[in-house]
């Protein structure tokens, strides 16, 4: 078993003062002017929203999010952010799973790299004395407990597939199994 310092967090709703005024624009009109901005939540509004979904241990522990920029409060839109606490770093991709009236609702599911499932997996399998020249993933791998992602080993000859299945989140983790795919 691997594992990772990643979080998944629950759905928080966020008011936005912009989704608030054009929501209540297109209420009251029917249909936005062609020039209105697109209702969205600030980056600062999105890290603290997303640091509140990771809470500190206590009075010491030290959290920190970094998101790309504004997220357009539109059920769908997503984007990545980067979650610390304390020394344990993940990527988290949040998105807007519902818009009603007043409130936007945002989800995260944390994000493990093709690149880093693929090194977990090639350390796991030399620990294992299996002979591996490259592991190949195709995609990330999303920490929900039952998400699988195949990918490609190449040993000496030919090639073999193994898929690595979240088992566990624990805090900021994700733990993954993998088995030979048949």
């Amino acid at each position: 078993m691997s594992a990772f310092s990643w979080r998944a967090a629950a759905r928080r709703p966020v008011s936005t003062a912009a989704a608030t005024a054009l929501l209540a624009t297109l209420s009251a009109c029917g249909e936005p002017p062609e020039d209105a901005a697109a209702p969205s939540i600030s980056q600062s509004e999105l890290e603290s929203q997303v640091a509140g979904m990771y809470p500190a241990k206590d009075d010491t522990t030290t959290v920190r999010v970094t998101c790309e920029g504004e997220l357009p409060a539109t059920r769908g839109a997503a984007e990545e952010c980067r979650v610390q606490v304390d020394r344990q770093r993940a990527t988290v991709r949040v998105s807007v799973t519902e818009v009603v009236a007043e409130e936007v609702r945002i989800d995260s599911v944390l994000v493990v790299s093709a690149d880093r499932v693929a090194q977990e997996l090639l350390e796991a399998l030399t620990g294992e004395e299996f002979v591996v020249d490259e592991v190949v993933c195709p995609d990330e791998l999303l920490g929900r407990v039952g998400e699988q992602l195949t990918c490609t080993v190449t040993p000496n000859t030919g090639s073999g597939k193994v898929i690595a299945t979240v088992t566990k989140i624990r805090g900021l983790r994700v733990d993954f199994d993998y088995a030979v795919a048949p």
